[in-house]
């Protein structure tokens, strides 16, 4: 069986293009797990301030990346009302 240098080039297109969607679907996969843990991470977070008493509303549909919030982004939230403080203290 002879193989002309067409056929090896070929060859190699085939399998550039198979790696390439190969690390493709990785990254995405990647991805997609990263959003899950970030998801997961955020309702956990929100039902222990709602267990501890505080009234938080999680924007619907918020998309991108998740950051910290500094405290000058805290207070303005609470001064607005989108966090409100528990009215009593069960800890002693």
């Amino acid at each position: 069986m002879r193989f002309t240098i067409r056929d090896v080039l070929w060859l190699t297109v085939l399998v550039g293009f198979g790696l390439s969607w190969w690390s493709d679907r990785i990254a995405l996969r990647q991805t997609d797990l990263e959003r899950a843990d970030a998801e997961a991470k955020v309702d956990f977070l929100l039902s222990v301030l709602r267990q501890d008493g505080y009234d938080v509303e999680a924007p619907q549909g918020s998309k991108g990346p998740i950051s910290v919030p500094s405290h000058n982004q805290i207070v303005a939230e609470r001064d607005e009302g989108h966090i409100v403080p528990p009215t009593r203290f069960d800890r002693q």
